[in-house]
């Protein structure tokens, strides 16, 4: 907020009169009241002080990132605003190249006319009520299972959560690249064992190797450990997902409870090839 200078010529009166209304509040009040009021009243003017962060537009602390309070003693206290973590997850998401998928793919843009497609639609709805469970789509290829995990992924950032986006093929790869930077490396790393929705996209897509298998399964091992919620989508069916780690992938299968979606591979189904 910008500070009023009140020895600029023409400002004289307007001194006055603050100083007068202040007087007509305070009269009668202690020193302990007066010096609550006082603290009250700049408690107010830090929170209708307008911000500038982007990322979205909230009306608690008007885009500031935060929200002053005073404690017991009438000291002024700050807390991060629960719009930052909303505004972070928008931020990864416009720089992981899928805020452009949020905003086409949606529930209402999924077309379910078969009625696989309509129960494979109905379970991912189901899902923005579930609790800690994982969300997992394998199978056959074109049948808009990335489509759905985004969709899940946009009502869950309506709802303030934090979710990080995973491209197996662009951002595995991407991971390895640091292995010489140890801190870049820890530091990505960690954002996705830590996140609070992690989303995983054609996991095991094309060639897995041993190095790539070993920083997944690590992914999902602390990812269960921790019960944080994770959607996965694959090309893979879950015995071909077995076959590349057991024990895991069952962790992982037994994390998701009723929230299995397996499109057995049918190339009618694949809606890319259709005109």
């Amino acid at each position: 907020m910008e500070k009023l200078n009140f020895d600029t010529p023409g400002l004289n009166g307007l001194k006055e009169k603050w100083q007068r209304e202040q007087r007509e509040k305070e009269s009668g009040l202690t020193q302990k009241q007066i010096k609550h009021l006082r603290a009250d009243e700049y408690c107010k003017s830090m929170n209708d002080d307008m911000g500038d962060l982007s990322f979205g537009d909230c009306k608690v602390c008007k885009n500031k990132g935060a929200i002053y309070y005073l404690d017991g003693l009438d000291n002024l206290c700050v807390k991060d605003c629960e719009c930052l973590k909303a505004r972070k997850s928008r931020q990864l998401i416009e720089y992981s190249g899928l805020r452009n998928l949020i905003d086409k793919c949606t529930f209402d843009s999924y077309n379910a006319l078969a009625t696989w497609q309509k129960a494979v639609k109905q379970k991912a709805a189901e899902y923005l009520k579930a609790n800690k469970e994982w969300f997992l789509i394998v199978g056959q290829s074109g049948t808009g299972k990335s489509h759905l995990c985004t969709a899940i992924v946009g009502e869950l950032l309506k709802q303030g959560k934090q979710v990080i986006f995973i491209s197996y093929i662009k951002h595995i790869p991407e991971l390895k690249q640091l292995t010489l930077d140890a801190d870049k490396y820890n530091d990505l790393l960690n954002s996705w064992l830590k996140c609070e929705v992690l989303y995983i996209d054609d996991l095991f897509k094309l060639k897995v190797n041993e190095v790539d298998k070993s920083i997944i399964l690590r992914i999902i091992n602390y990812r269960v450990i921790n019960d944080l919620k994770t959607i996965i989508s694959s090309e893979m069916l879950i015995n071909d997902m077995i076959s590349v780690d057991e024990a895991t992938i069952g962790r992982m299968r037994e994390k998701c409870g009723k929230y299995v979606v397996e499109i057995q591979k049918d190339i009618n189904k694949n809606y890319r090839l259709k005109g």
